[in-house]
């Protein structure tokens, strides 16, 4: 999978972790790699040891739920919905191309094993909200936009998990401005578990979500009250397309490039 002449170096530590994976701050050194020019400063993310060592991979569906983000993000701010933007990071499967030890002598990564790389993030970085209702009350907009994700795509998915950063006065721009939105690793939970990586809790955990959500006065002025999953409405199996045929380990990259103001 490595293209170009250059080559991806990682710090031993992580400098955050979620439920399911590490985060280490990684730079390309050398020239080109898999086109990210020389100097980039990078994320990459992988499967903890221990959910590795039970099967657990990140796979094309990871960033298929990326993509979908993404799709998300481009009708929210073509709907004008509010004069705040969303963005969302899309990132790209990499294999590691020898084990990767911790400053202890522990292995965390092994060769051949596949990895998530994207543009790192800029400013401030903050939690949203989860894939299990939990919800920052800090910030209106996030959870919104993830009710509204699942309203307007007919109940079929919701955005959830949301994290990253808020644009703020000062900070970095991102299109010019600094009113936005960026978000990295998100969730997208459909009507069959599975379909979007190992965060995708299913129909079940729509209704959980949901269970635990708030409708804020973003949610009211939109019309969005009311419309939740029906207690007794059943569990729908969506019949989706098999992904590793629709998607190749090499899904385009969308590189968001946030700059000082």
């Amino acid at each position: 999978m490595v293209q170009g002449k250059g080559v991806l170096q990682w710090r031993k530590e992580p400098f955050a972790k979620g439920s399911t994976r590490w985060a280490f701050h990684a730079r390309v050194k050398g020239g080109e790699y898999n086109g990210f020019p020389d100097g980039s400063e990078l994320v990459l993310k992988v499967i903890k040891t221990d959910l590795w060592k039970q099967g657990i991979r990140l796979t094309v569906r990871d960033v298929a739920a990326q993509r979908l983000t993404l799709d998300l993000c481009k009708h929210f701010n073509e709907e004008q919905i509010t004069q705040k933007k969303v963005y969302s990071c899309v990132g790209m499967l990499v294999e590691a191309t020898a084990d990767h030890k911790d400053s202890r002598g522990r292995c965390n990564i092994l060769a051949g094993e596949t990895m998530l790389v994207e543009e790192r993030i800029r400013g401030e970085f903050r939690k949203f909200n989860s894939n299990s209702g939990w919800y920052n009350e800090q910030f209106m907009l996030p959870n919104f936009f993830s009710h509204w994700s699942w309203v307007r795509t007919g109940g079929k998915y919701l955005l959830c998990d949301l994290q990253g950063h808020r644009g703020a006065k000062g900070g970095p721009t991102l299109n010019g401005s600094t009113d936005y939105y960026l978000f990295t690793d998100p969730v997208i939970m459909s009507r069959k578990a599975g379909s979007y990586g190992c965060a995708d809790l299913g129909a079940a955990g729509v209704k959980k979500w949901f269970e635990r959500h708030e409708c804020n006065e973003l949610c009211k002025q939109y019309g969005l009250e009311g419309k939740v999953p029906k207690e007794n409405e059943r569990s729908e199996i969506a019949e989706e397309e098999d992904l590793t045929t629709r998607l190749s380990e090499t899904v385009k990259r969308t590189v968001y490039h946030p700059t000082k103001a």
